[in-house]
């Protein structure tokens, strides 16, 4: 799906997206960083950050926990 399309699934908007892709919080497959398209799965991964964001998770805890220096749990417990 297109960015827009992705921004209007997820309720963000566009920089919000782009800015989680930048951060490493979209984790995508090797060599598909093709910045036009983004699965279903990326879809998921970007509602995932925003009800993480919701309660009250910074995105830097959100990226060490995609990143594996943390579970989601340890994350959830701070």
């Amino acid at each position: 799906m297109k960015l827009t399309q992705l921004a209007e699934r997820t309720g963000t908007d566009k920089r919000n997206i782009r800015l989680y892709d930048r951060q490493g919080l979209i984790l995508r497959e090797p060599g598909t960083r093709d910045y036009t398209h983004y699965t279903e799965q990326e879809g998921e991964a970007v509602r995932r950050v925003i009800l993480l964001r919701k309660l009250g998770i910074s995105l830097r805890d959100i990226q060490f926990a995609a990143r594996g220096y943390y579970t989601l749990a340890e994350v959830l417990q701070q």
